[in-house]
């Protein structure tokens, strides 16, 4: 990849999962790297010598403003994958979003300038623009139908990125399931695989797009670096779509293991929907399994087209599904998580 000779980028979310990611390749491409995270994050995955950490709020103007000065691109990768309702996911994945770009706009006419010249990219989801209804990979121009509030805050933060257009470079980024080391999510694939039984959501088969977190984050990067890419939205995945079988079946053989499949006819979501909504209403709180997930977790297809991608970055994800997948198992066991 381009060396990008000691430029600053600014990094939220940076001890998570796809930020932690995220660091390492801007270091390793040569970028200075500055975080900003809550005093109480884990900072596991963050290489606290190289990079300048500030701890703080993405609720914080002043804060903010300090994390933005001097730097040449932000990637907003923070935000709620859990909250107890759509104002409490607009509280952690809108108006933090609307706060950054703020603070860029405040920075850039306190130096006279018309316009920022930090390039803003927005990590938001596949579940912004929600399931393709009929199979066929969706494109970044069709209209946006989340089906879950998390999917309904992502939407609302991509259209505060881009009413900000004119006055900040800005690049909204979809990713679709992201995999590899660190991941807890497809965590529970492996683990399930490894004991032998893996649970088949309904009798009709599921596709979807994958990317590798390597692969996603040298893609963000060069979203931030490409001119062309300034006021667009991007679905970013491998070209290859994968059903709900051939991952199973694939993550099983890497793990050398058979598996066995029981099926999850699709009323047990509608139960399990009605009891976490009343747990949630009871107790305040939300659980791993909740009506968020069992929204997702019901559609047949999340397919994306990357061809705008393609054409744009020039660029495609380079890392199979069977390599980015044994890379996976090999963390996964060596960190003593399977």
């Amino acid at each position: 990849m381009e060396q990008q000779d000691g430029r600053m980028a600014f990094v939220t979310g940076a001890n998570g999962f796809i930020g932690s990611h995220l660091v390492d390749e801007l270091l390793q491409q040569g970028w200075r790297v500055r975080v900003l995270v809550r005093e109480t994050s884990d900072l596991t995955w963050l290489p606290l010598d190289r990079i300048e950490l500030i701890r703080g709020s993405l609720r914080d103007g002043a804060c903010l403003t300090r994390c933005v000065d001097g730097v040449a691109a932000v990637f907003h990768v923070a935000g709620a994958y859990r909250a107890p309702s759509l104002e409490a996911y607009r509280q952690v994945n809108v108006e933090p979003t609307r706060m950054i770009l703020e603070a860029l706009v405040q920075r850039a006419e306190a130096a006279g300038q018309a316009r920022a010249d930090a390039h803003f990219v927005f990590v938001s989801s596949f579940a912004a623009a929600g399931p393709s209804r009929d199979g066929k990979p969706m494109t970044e121009e069709a209209p946006r139908r989340p089906v879950s509030d998390y999917g309904r805050s992502k939407a609302e933060a991509e259209e505060v990125t881009l009413s900000f257009a004119d006055r900040v470079p800005v690049t909204v980024v979809r990713p679709p399931g992201v995999y590899g080391p660190r991941d807890r999510n497809f965590l529970v694939v492996f683990r399930q695989a490894s004991k032998g039984i893996v649970p088949r959501i309904g009798r009709a088969d599921r596709m979807a797009s994958l990317i590798f977190a390597r692969d996603f984050a040298q893609g963000l990067i060069l979203a931030a670096t490409r001119a062309s890419t300034e006021g667009q939205v991007y679905f970013m995945a491998n070209e290859t779509l994968t059903s709900n079988v051939d991952l199973v079946n694939d993550i099983a053989d890497v793990l050398g293991v058979r598996v066995r499949r029981v099926l999850v006819p699709m009323f047990v979501f509608d139960v399990l929907a009605w009891i976490t909504r009343w747990q949630k209403r009871l107790t305040g709180k939300v659980g791993f399994l909740n009506e968020d997930r069992i929204a997702t977790m019901r559609q047949r297809f999340w397919v994306a087209s990357v061809e705008k991608m393609k054409r744009d970055l020039e660029w495609s994800p380079p890392t199979p599904l069977r390599e980015g997948l044994e890379t996976t198992a090999k963390w996964y066991r060596e960190q003593g998580w399977i």
